[in-house]
């Protein structure tokens, strides 16, 4: 039986690349689209889990294809999305909202 893993997550750390004195951790990012949500809870649980280890000093770019709508309502998601959304938040952008707001004051 082949396993394959219904998503993708890269973690890549440039030393000093900027002159700053300081790392940046890159965190690429492919999230399930129609899979059970069992299986999205895992995605996001290995997210945060890349995100937790990476040191609070160094400058954290997460980025990637979440398969996510995240909605206008920018009241509700204050400091997580701006005021130009559009259409409507679909479940995967809900767990994408979650995870930016419970992860933000992370990193710089």
């Amino acid at each position: 039986m082949v396993y394959l893993c219904p998503w993708l997550l890269t973690l890549i750390v440039l030393h000093d690349p900027l002159g700053h004195k300081t790392n940046t951790t890159l965190i690429s990012a492919y999230a399930p689209m129609t899979n059970p949500d069992e299986i999205k809870d895992r995605f996001y649980e290995e997210l945060d889990s890349l995100n937790s280890s990476v040191p609070q000093l160094e400058m954290l770019i997460i980025l990637g294809d979440f398969n996510a709508r995240v909605g206008t309502d920018h009241q509700a998601w204050q400091n997580v999305i701006g005021n130009h959304g559009i259409g409507k938040c679909n479940s995967n952008g809900l767990l994408l909202l979650r995870f930016v707001r419970f992860t933000q004051p992370a990193h710089h």
